[in-house]
């Protein structure tokens, strides 16, 4: 075989995730009422406790509201390097409705959503940690919500964090407040709620860190979003995946998402702004100037200062050429519900989002793969 055809073969080969997820909730034809998605990472001492009151509160919960299906509690060990993966396994033998994929490495928080949200089957998709800070109880109150909102999202109100990371949390969702006009005190909790079709509009966007903006996502694909005030546990295993980076990478997504969701369809409006604030900047700049080094020295220093705002105006429409040169408008947006309420899934196209894919074999059972990167 020539080298360039080996090369080409190893570009495409899947790698293989461990673990056929198994389980009550993914035999043949049995409907799933929810669907609990918990990302976990080095956390094997809360699965075991975490499965278990889940299958308490959801077992309680399908006979209290008499749903005919059955619930699934889906859990995605992104790359794990302790005993994870084992726990996922040994709750899987104690509670068939447990099903669990590995990533074969760290592909992060959104990744690990994605990977979850493909692999869930139910109507109603509760997202949730795995480090037992969020409280299985609060599930009642969850899908109570789910029957007046798309999403809900909870609030860590008496938050049992450090200092450190609760005031950068106001911070962050001040902002987000004042940016999208959501308001909701704690748009970053990982204890959310979707309706199936909210998670469908979603799942293209889980990437990277973006995993925090999922009701940023769902609002503007005309989704109803709300919040529910929530027990929140100080962590007993384990360490936070969080710092003072990943706070930085919050704050740098933002703008993305405000260019994918207020932008999205003008982002010449978005570019422009930037520019003409840069030019008053300029502008202000060579007042200080010509008083200091003179009139001419000043004009001599505009057609400089005018470079990175003429760059942001030319980039601006460059983009505005290539939203509405691939058919901009109603099939770019995100999925919204139709009159019947079911998902227009044709607005959705789920290879857009980075993430492992899920696939089906011949048998029946299902397995994740991710193709693998450049």
């Amino acid at each position: 075989m020539r080298s360039s055809q080996r090369a080409n073969l190893q570009a495409i080969r899947p790698l293989g995730v461990r673990g056929v997820p198994t389980g009550r909730a993914h035999e043949q034809g049995e409907r799933v009422e929810v669907s609990v998605v918990v990302p976990a990472r080095d956390e094997e001492l809360t699965i075991g406790p975490l499965t278990e009151a889940l299958g308490r509160e959801l077992t309680a919960q399908l006979a209290e509201r008499g749903w005919q299906g059955g619930y699934e509690i889906v859990i995605v060990d992104d790359g794990s390097r302790d005993g994870t993966w084992g726990e996922i396994e040994r709750a899987g033998e104690r509670d068939r409705s447990v099903c669990g994929v590995r990533h074969p490495r760290g592909l992060g928080k959104a990744a690990a959503l994605a990977t979850g949200i493909r692999l869930a089957r139910g109507d109603r998709i509760v997202l949730m940690d795995a480090d037992l800070q969020d409280d299985p109880t609060e599930l009642p109150r969850f899908l109570n919500e789910l029957e007046r909102f798309d999403v809900v999202c909870g609030w860590k109100r008496e938050r049992k964090d450090p200092l450190g990371k609760r005031v950068a949390s106001r911070i962050f969702n001040a902002v987000c407040r004042r940016v999208f006009g959501l308001e909701l005190h704690d748009m970053n909790c990982g204890f959310k709620a979707l309706r199936r079709e909210a998670a469908e509009a979603v799942y293209p966007y889980l990437k990277g860190e973006l995993h925090r903006y999922v009701p940023v996502f769902a609002s503007a694909a005309g989704f109803t979003v709300t919040e529910l005030a929530v027990r929140h546990h100080p962590r007993r295993h384990g360490r936070s995946k969080y710092g003072l980076a990943r706070w930085l990478a919050g704050a740098c997504d933002l703008v993305t998402v405000l260019l994918l969701t207020r932008y999205r369809e003008r982002p010449a409006h978005a570019f422009g702004s930037v520019a003409v604030v840069a030019a008053a900047l300029a502008g202000l700049a060579a007042l200080p100037l010509a008083l200091v080094a003179g009139t001419r020295t000043a004009l001599a220093a505009v057609p400089v200062a005018m470079v990175v705002p003429a760059a942001l105006l030319s980039a601006g429409f460059v983009a505005e050429l290539v939203v509405h040169g691939r058919g901009g408008g109603a099939s770019t947006r995100h999925a919204r519900h139709d009159a019947s309420g079911r998902l227009d899934a044709d607005l959705v196209d789920p290879a857009a989002a980075n993430v492992p894919a899920l696939a089906v074999a011949d048998d029946g059972t299902q397995n994740i793969a991710e193709a693998k990167g450049a």
